[in-house]
This record gives C-alpha cells, sequence and structure tokens, in this order.
C-alpha cells in the first residue's frame, strides 16, 4: 500500500468518525471527545449511554447514502448487549471505528470491499499492514456469503463475539480489545504462549496467595487449559487463534473455568 493511499484512507477515516460520533453526541446529551494528535487520533469515550431510538433517528438521518437502513437495524442491533433500549459509548465507539474504517476503505463508493481494499481495512483498523496470506485468510473468514467480496454488514459481524449462552452474535469491544492486548506480536492470531498470559492475568489476583508447591499445580493446570482451549478452537491446525477463531474463547473458557477455580479453593483450604 502507497502512502498516497494510507493519507487518503485516514483522511477519509477521520471524516466520518467525526460525523458519526456527533450523532451520538446528540442523542446521549453528552460528549465523546476527539483530538489529532500528529497523524494519531485519539478517541476519549465518556462512560454514558444514548437512547437507541433517539440514536437510530440520528444515525438514519445523517448516514452515508450508500448504506441501507436495513444495514443500520443490523448494526443497532449488534450494539445492544441486553435487553435495555439503551448502547454505550464505548461499544458504540468500537463499532463506529470499525464502520468509519470500512466506509474510508470503500474508495469507489460500491459498498462493498473486494480483496485490494481489504489491505487498507485491516491497516486502518489494526494500524500495521497486513500480508498478502493473511488478507487471503480473513477474506475467507469474512465472506459469509462467498461472493468474494465483503459487505459491510459481514464486516462489523466478523469482528462481533458469540454469546457463550445463546449463540447469537453481539458486539463484545471488550473481547477484541483482550485480543488485540495479548496479540502482543501484532500477528493477527494468539499463540499458546500469549493465550497462557492471558489465563495467568485473569486468574493473577485469586492465585496469589498460594504456596509454592500449589503454585506448580496452579500452573500446570492453565498449561493443560491452554492446551484444551486451543485444541477445540484451532480449525485449521495451524496452532494459533486467528480472531474467527478466538472470537469462541469465552464459550471454552466458561466451561473450564470453574475447574481452575476449584483447583485454587482446594489449594488455599490445604494450607490452613
Amino acid at each position: 500500500m502507497d502512502y498516497q493511499t494510507r493519507e487518503h484512507a485516514f483522511s477519509l477515516y477521520q471524516k466520518h468518525l467525526h460525523k458519526y460520533l456527533s450523532c451520538f453526541n446528540t442523542a446521549s446529551g453528552h460528549c465523546i471527545n476527539y483530538e489529532e494528535e500528529e497523524e494519531i487520533f485519539v478517541i476519549i469515550a465518556c462512560n454514558t449511554k444514548a437512547d437507541k431510538d433517539k440514536l437510530r433517528d440520528e444515525l438514519l438521518a445523517r448516514k452515508d447514502s450508500v448504506i441501507p437502513d436495513t444495514e443500520i437495524e443490523e448494526i443497532l442491533s449488534l450494539m445492544s448487549t441486553n435487553s435495555a433500549n439503551s448502547i454505550s459509548s464505548n461499544t458504540y465507539l468500537y463499532i463506529t471505528k470499525a464502520m468509519c474504517s470500512y466506509l474510508a476503505t470503500d474508495l469507489n463508493g460500491d459498498h462493498v470491499i473486494v480483496p485490494s481494499e481489504l489491505n487498507t481495512l485491516l491497516w486502518l483498523t489494526e494500524g500495521i499492514e497486513p500480508t498478502k496470506e493473511r488478507v487471503a485468510r480473513e477474506l475467507a473468514a469474512m465472506d459469509i456469503n462467498s461472493d468474494g467480496s465483503i459487505s459491510m454488514v459481514e464486516w462489523i459481524k466478523y469482528l462481533s463475539s458469540i454469546d457463550p449462552v445463546s449463540g447469537a452474535s453481539y458486539f463484545d469491544h471488550e473481547l477484541k480489545v483482550k485480543f488485540d492486548y495479548y496479540d502482543a506480536d501484532n500477528s493477527g492470531s494468539i499463540s499458546k504462549y500469549e493465550l497462557l498470559n492471558m489465563l495467568r492475568d485473569t486468574f493473577k489476583e485469586s492465585s496469589k496467595e498460594l504456596e509454592a508447591g500449589m503454585k506448580e499445580i496452579f500452573d500446570k493446570c492453565l498449561n493443560d487449559m491452554a492446551n484444551e482451549i486451543l485444541k477445540v478452537l484451532d480449525k485449521d491446525g495451524s496452532e494459533v487463534l486467528e480472531w474467527p477463531e478466538f472470537k469462541n474463547y469465552m464459550i471454552e473458557f466458561t466451561k473450564k473455568q470453574n475447574e481452575i477455580v476449584e483447583v485454587i479453593r482446594k489449594a488455599k483450604a490445604s494450607s490452613y
């Protein structure tokens, strides 16, 4: 991707983001602040919520003409993680950044992303230019209807998570943030080592009082848990978890976390 393409896409991204953040600000009566620092677009989200109906009205009135009303409805449903008729600023911010990245990448305005544009889309979203191999893998994962291109809804659903109870798609910005945080080498995947670090941090507080001998048993249990999760989720046998595989993480973690909690409980009880 050349410098001119990158600069143009980033400029469009900023323009779209200003507009769609103002929709939330109007609907909520609060402000998601944003400021530019050199080439970095810094977003400061306030911890607030907007009424879903008011937000729908704002989005439908101000959306880009290429976006059908039905897509706005689908995206709003992914933002709603509970039965309450409100949408949090964090969830809105994360999904809006994804939506604006899509709009900025779609340079010819046909409202689909083809493989040559997907490279720019992933760069805008993650800040790192992906390899050709990764672009091909991500295209296959996103392209739900197998037409060789990516619609905006396919893109948003690709970023969405799976509810461990209902199995329905919903937009869990915290899980994607966790994935990006533990992907320490920015490879677009989670290795077993990175997965193990994630599990250690998850149980860090509850396990900190374990004695030395019990810590060894605890570490072995975490290692076994990482192996089991990787075995179940690693569908392509690559020995790493890419995002489409990792977004089922909470389903497997929920199944196994009680085993770890029980190990910690027994270890603490035996020390008294």
